[in-house]
């Protein structure tokens, strides 16, 4: 919560994760939520366009993992919900396990 300790105002916050991340942990925090950003923008954009999931009833939640992500790092922009320990990082930590597990997997 180190953005509290640089804005005059006590109740406000940063709302956007990049600057949350630099205010509370510098630039090798913002460096690491740069280098999450990408990494599972990347993983997202190959399970949907390069390893082409079928949709079918069993892939149902590798498709609702990968909006979730997706949801979350576009909501990045305006909350930093993903930045703190919260619902939505335990949400995002579950659903960075899917798609690590499926990316290795063969599709059939």
């Amino acid at each position: 919560m180190g953005d509290r300790f640089l804005l005059a105002d006590n109740t406000q916050s940063a709302h956007n994760i990049l600057i949350y991340s630099y205010a509370s942990g510098g630039i090798i925090s913002s460096i690491l939520i740069l280098i999450l950003i990408f990494r599972y923008a990347y993983l997202c954009l190959f399970l949907t366009f390069v390893k082409k999931i079928p949709l079918v009833k069993k892939n149902v939640f590798i498709f609702s993992s990968i909006f979730t992500i997706s949801f979350l790092f576009i909501r990045g922009i305006v909350e930093n919900s993903v930045a703190v320990f919260s619902i939505d990082l335990l949400v995002f930590l579950s659903c960075i396990t899917i798609c690590e597990k499926f990316k290795n997997q063969k599709l059939q």
